[in-house]
């Protein structure tokens, strides 16, 4: 199982994982009703921050919670970013 690659290898690193993310905000600012939710404009700091955990999360560092992420807002139940990831 060791050889077998992450979602992030598999994806190509963290480069084009930043690049999907910012085309889906371009996208949620686009959209009348998803860019309210955002007061019409994704925040720099916002889309670094969620870049960030799903690079982490997508590593698949399951010995480290991601460094960006209180873990009982990823999962207040159980305090477990794993399991947040895998519910959405």
């Amino acid at each position: 199982m060791a050889d077998t690659p992450t979602i992030f290898e598999w994806a190509g690193g963290r480069e084009p994982m930043v690049r999907w993310l910012e085309t889906f905000y371009d996208a949620v600012e686009r959209d009348d009703l998803l860019g309210s939710v955002f007061g019409g404009t994704v925040s720099r700091e916002h889309r670094d921050h969620v870049a960030d955990w799903w690079c982490e999360v997508m590593a698949d560092r399951p010995s480290t919670p991601p460094t960006t992420a209180d873990t009982r807002t990823c999962c207040p139940s159980t305090g477990d970013w794993r399991s947040a990831a895998r519910s959405g």
